[in-house]
């Protein structure tokens, strides 16, 4: 069975030291910390892309983690790639590349909540979970997955839900849904090389003037993400002030800052219904980290109202909950 493993630092490759957790393991040396039998029942490449701890990453290293995945599971003789990536962004990084890939071989992110030298490290459970997955048959077709602590998950939607627990990830199980619930942006699979689109993320609070929105626009973004309250809501000082970035060409996202449930236009006054009202889209239920990544490979290449019909088209596709009838 040919899979590569890719591996790009974070907690999973790091060693505890006096300046605290440092990523510096190999990913050669991942493969050692699996028993004799797992090593014997894979025929794994290992690839050393970066060293890392995934807060550190910009959106262009997240790009470049996606399409060497992307490229090395194009290849005729790989039948599945996995990723070790820190916990922090791997929700971004797995999330884009879950946008550019429409191919059949498993592309699968983990990693660790303890450290490679930790005691009782969880890393090798996690990396024996997401070999195990991108060797699987019954997981082609499904896009980009996330193998955490038992857990399957599809790539699309999934969140960090906790800052130590070993549970780390939350998100749709891959025994839901089926192998056409692909989540790929239409036209994002030819090659990209960035550097990628500035996008801004503003946190809504209730009061709020509107001078963070402004303050964030005066920097130029190429877009903005807002997120707001409840079901998308933002103070009349927000709602005012995302008004004149949308007249200012910049388009905007909004998310919600709660855990779970989709953003709709309900409210008037600045509510989500407000923001819909001035050229505003709301993303149904991305949260805001991968909100910021869809705008972002959106307006590569693409005029800003176009960048947003694009985004508004893959929300209502893949992100959006019907409104219940009961």
């Amino acid at each position: 069975m040919g899979l590569v493993l890719i591996g790009t630092g974070g907690t999973i490759a790091s060693r505890s030291t006096r300046q605290g957790a440092t990523a510096s393991v190999r990913a050669e040396d991942l493969l050692e910390t699996l028993t004799p039998q797992w090593r014997e029942q894979f025929s794994v490449e290992p690839l050393d892309l970066q060293t890392a701890g995934s807060f550190a990453l910009t959106l262009d290293d997240m790009l470049a983690v996606a399409t060497t995945a992307v490229e090395h599971a194009s290849r005729s003789s790989v039948e599945g790639v996995v990723v070790t990536h820190g916990t922090d962004s791997l929700e971004e990084t797995a999330f884009l590349t879950d946008l550019l890939y429409g191919g059949r071989p498993p592309i699968v992110f983990t990693g660790a909540q303890r450290t490679f030298d930790a005691p009782l490290p969880d890393g090798p459970e996690n990396l024996a979970l997401a070999l195990r997955t991108a060797a699987s048959r019954s997981m082609r077709d499904r896009g980009v997955l996330v193998a955490f602590q038992g857990a399957v998950l599809r790539a699309t939607g999934v969140r960090k839900q906790h800052t130590w627990d070993l549970h780390a990830f939350r998100g749709d199980d891959t025994s839901t849904g089926n192998s056409s619930d692909r989540s790929t942006l239409d036209g994002a699979m030819a090659p990209i090389t960035g550097p990628m689109p500035t996008v801004a993320c503003v946190l809504g609070v209730p009061g709020a003037d509107g001078s963070a929105v402004r303050d964030a626009i005066s920097h130029g973004p190429d877009g903005l993400v807002f997120q707001g309250t409840g079901i998308g809501n933002a103070s009349p000082g927000d709602a005012n002030a995302l008004a004149e970035a949308v007249s200012q060409g910049i388009p905007v996202l909004v998310t919600t800052r709660v855990a779970a449930g989709p953003t709709r236009p309900v409210y008037g006054n600045g509510g989500g219904k407000t923001l819909q009202d001035s050229g505003a889209v709301l993303a149904g239920e991305l949260s805001t980290a991968q909100a910021r990544v869809l705008l972002a490979l959106c307006l590569v290449d693409t005029p800003p109202t176009e960048a947003l019909q694009r985004a508004e088209r893959w929300i209502s596709r893949h992100a959006t909950v019907p409104t219940s009838t009961n």
